[in-house]
């Protein structure tokens, strides 16, 4: 496997971690159309 490849891998892993933890701390206090917002514009930095 190419190293660019794998990193990509590492970093998509990474981020869904720190994206589902923070998901877990904030659910209840954070409105559900604020994740969506978080989840859409993170799709358009990658």
């Amino acid at each position: 496997m190419n190293l660019d490849v794998l990193l990509i891998i590492i970093g998509a892993i990474f981020s869904a971690v720190m994206i589902g933890v923070a998901y877990v701390i904030n659910h209840k206090e954070q409105p559900k159309q604020i994740w969506m917002l978080f989840f859409t514009e993170m799709w358009e930095r990658f």
